[in-house]
């Protein structure tokens, strides 16, 4: 953590653009009191003593091997451009926020099954891991790949033009969506607090039928206690 720390002024990598990132416990010193504050709200959950930080980096090709932090790590990216990043440690959680052009490749587990993106432009995302849910908020062309459907639950995202998943195994399932191509089919919706689920539908008959009415169920729930979970619209897909 001290070497790497020696190399980041202000949260920016200056000399190594393949650095391992940096940690709460060093690195994360370089930032300012205000930086630090708005890093550690963002964790969300009391793991946040345990992350790995990569910020403000540039043009960057890292690997993030296994053994290389603990499993109950969160990896968190922000403010990075054009940069290439390879997971492949077991991590908590993985989250990336205001990236630009930047590639990011998940192969180790992530043990929250929770990868969450938002204000990030032109991202793209491969995971051959298991994905819980896929957070995308507030972004422009994300593509998120993923080898096997099985390992794929939701994709949960709002305020979002140009999203864009596919699933190797399956190729013939594409997905292209957005807020603009959302709005053309439901002209009352709110970019700031329409939310939109995306799953796959079971091809069983019956369990398709309870898989509706458990959803139908929750939609109705949900209306009766705030209005943006009112809002929140759920997509079946496929």
């Amino acid at each position: 953590a001290a070497a790497a720390a020696a190399n980041v002024v202000g949260g920016r990598n200056v000399r190594n653009p393949n650095s391992q990132g940096f940690d709460a416990a060093g690195g994360v010193d370089a930032l300012s009191d205000d930086e630090q504050r708005r890093l550690v709200a963002q964790m969300g959950n009391a793991r946040a003593q345990k992350a790995r930080y990569f910020v403000n980096e540039e043009g960057a090709t890292t690997t993030v091997a296994a053994g290389d932090i603990d499993a109950n790590t969160t990896v968190y990216f922000k403010g990075c451009k054009r940069g290439t990043y390879v997971l492949d440690a077991y991590c908590t959680k993985v989250l990336l926020e205001g990236c630009d052009g930047c590639t990011l490749h998940v192969r180790g587990k992530v043990l929250t099954h929770t990868v969450e993106v938002w204000k990030c432009r032109d991202v793209e995302l491969r995971f051959e891991c298991k994905v819980g849910t896929l957070q995308v908020d507030m972004c422009k062309n994300v593509r998120a790949r993923f080898a096997r459907r099985a390992d794929f639950t939701s994709l949960v995202w709002a305020g979002t033009f140009g999203l864009r998943a596919a699933w190797d195994d399956e190729p013939e399932h594409v997905l292209d969506t957005g807020f603009d191509k959302m709005k053309a089919e439901v002209p009352d919706l709110q970019q700031l607090t329409d939310q939109f689920i995306v799953r796959f539908l079971p091809t069983d008959a019956a369990r398709l039928r309870r898989f509706t009415e458990h959803n139908a169920a929750r939609a109705a729930t949900a209306a009766t206690t705030t209005k943006a979970a009112a809002m929140a619209k759920v997509i079946f897909f496929f």
